[in-house]
Parts: C-alpha cells; structure tokens; sequence
C-alpha cells in the first residue's frame, strides 16, 4: 500500500476562498478541508454558510482562492453535479404531487427513468417515507418535507451528499 492509499483525499477543499457581493463580504480567505464522513457546519446568520454552499454546487463563481468538489472545481462543471446530492433549507416540494411524484422527478433530472428510479429505496428507507410515498406533500409535516427532500439528495446515489438547514 502506497502513502496515496492511506490517506483518503478530501471531499471539499477550500484555500484562501474569498466571495464578496459589492461591499459585502460572504467569505473572506476562508480556508477548510472536509474528509469522508460526516461533518457539520454551523455558524451565525451572516456567516457565510450559505455562499460557501453556493459556491460548493458551482452556483456562483468565487472572487479569489480555490475550492475543489471531489478533486474538481464545481464552477461551469455540470458533469459534477451526478456525484453530489444537495438538500436545499427552502421549501421546494410541490405540494400537489406525491412523494412518489416527487422522486420521479427528481430521477428524471438524474437522468433515471422508470423501473430504474422506483429500484432506488436507499434514500427514503433511510429516511422512513416509505409508508407516506403516496401522500401529497402539501400534507405532510415540516420533518416530512426534509426527509424527502433528503430522500431526493440521495436518489442518485452521489458521492457525497449536503443539507443545509437554519
């Protein structure tokens, strides 16, 4: 085994990341490397979780520094985006569809059709939905709503997965 085997590589690594809206500073040279496994990020209102987020999927550009996503820069790379699940903290469930309707959906945008989306349960066993599949979103409890959507994060089985939540 070579030292390169032993020492898993970093799911995220940001270097001197910086992004900043006009006089508004989201990060400033902020620094973080995330390994395999499960990490949470916390901070006050203000503290730049959710640009760091933004700029982890590639939404937005950073201003200066780096950031990698599984060894590749996130930014005007959509091939990166099948080996990443993401739970938005907003609310993004159509209320008149199923939760089965749902995850079709969400398949579809993974480019999973029929018997191969409906042979994917990992996510919502995980999340105990399998009972409430057929019931409108719309009715379900705000704890309801997450689970499916992280349900959804995980249908495609990425690589690694986000949540993010205030």
């Amino acid at each position: 085994m070579t030292a390169s085997e032993d020492v898993p590589s970093p799911i995220i690594q940001a270097q001197s990341l910086s992004k900043w809206y006009g006089q508004v500073i989201g990060l400033n040279t902020f620094q973080l490397r995330i390994m395999p496994g499960i990490t949470g990020i916390v901070g006050p209102n203000g503290s730049g979780k959710s640009t760091f987020f933004k700029l982890v999927l590639g939404l937005i550009k950073p201003n200066a520094g780096s950031i990698t996503v599984l060894g590749r820069s996130p930014w005007k790379n959509p091939d990166l985006h099948s080996s990443i699940g993401f739970c938005p903290d907003y609310e993004s469930l159509p209320g008149d569809s199923t939760g089965r309707e749902f995850l079709t959906l969400v398949g579809r945008l993974h480019m999973m059709h029929g018997t191969r989306c409906q042979a994917r349960p990992r996510g919502r066993e995980l999340v105990e939905m399998e009972k409430a599949l057929d019931r409108k979103t719309g009715v379900y409890s705000k704890g309801m709503r997450q689970r499916m959507k992280i349900a959804g994060a995980m249908l495609h089985d990425p690589n690694c997965s986000f949540s993010m939540s205030h």
